[in-house]
């Protein structure tokens, strides 16, 4: 086993006792199954006929998933609309070990759902349904004050942004102005090509293209 390999093995046997608050973004994630065998007649596209469907936790919700995948205690903290995907994000959270999450309701707010239409193992169509504004002010302070329960018990903050509101400027100014103050590490999943807003981070996790649009270097 080289260095390298008994460093990663090493990094993931540590999150087995690791802590974790992960703020940010949570979707359902949808897929239907089907076979395309015709043409509509009403339009030139394909019919596709649903077989089979399944739903799991995504985005900032996977992030969550994973954490704990590895061994480590997360704590999940989101926002979702009073709604029938918002129910099913609550009743799926609520089945996983090692989740403590604190899904917050908002009536206004339509919960994201990312619906992918599959066939032949090809995707040939994604629908999204969701509220990208930012959440409010008051739904804000609920969520700063979930972060700031028992954070002294927590060993890092994760930060989940995936464009759909509940990372708000202000609201991931203020987790960052806390997570100094309190001494805990911040990881950014970003989104947007404003990293200064992360300038407390512990570190920043852009793929390529989001490091492109950020820095307008080739990478």
């Amino acid at each position: 086993m080289t260095n390298n390999s008994l460093s990663l093995k090493t990094a993931i046997d540590k999150l087995s006792s690791a802590k974790v608050i992960c703020v940010g973004d949570v979707m359902l994630d949808k897929f239907i199954y089907g076979e395309i065998e015709r043409i509509s007649p009403e339009a030139p596209i394909p019919v596709l006929r649903c077989i089979s469907e399944t739903s799991m936790l995504g985005g900032g919700g996977n992030v969550a998933r994973n954490i704990i995948g590895l061994g480590g205690y997360c704590k999940f903290v989101s926002v979702v609309g009073k709604d029938s995907a918002g129910k099913e994000l609550i009743s799926q959270v609520g089945k996983l070990k090692n989740l403590d999450a604190r899904l917050i309701t908002d009536p206004k707010r339509q919960t994201s759902i990312k619906t992918r239409f599959i066939a032949s193992n090809q995707q040939v169509m994604r629908a999204d349904t969701e509220t990208i504004e930012p959440i409010t002010s008051e739904t804000e302070k609920l969520v700063l004050d979930a972060i700031s329960r028992e954070a002294g018990d927590f060993s890092a903050i994760v930060l989940a942004d995936y464009g759909k509101g509940v990372l708000s400027d202000g609201l991931a100014k203020k987790v960052l102005s806390f997570a100094k103050t309190n001494k805990i590490p911040v990881v950014v999943d970003p989104q947007g090509s404003d990293y200064f807003e992360y300038d407390n981070a512990a570190i920043v996790t852009p793929n390529k293209k989001e490091l492109k649009e950020a820095t307008g270097l080739a990478v």
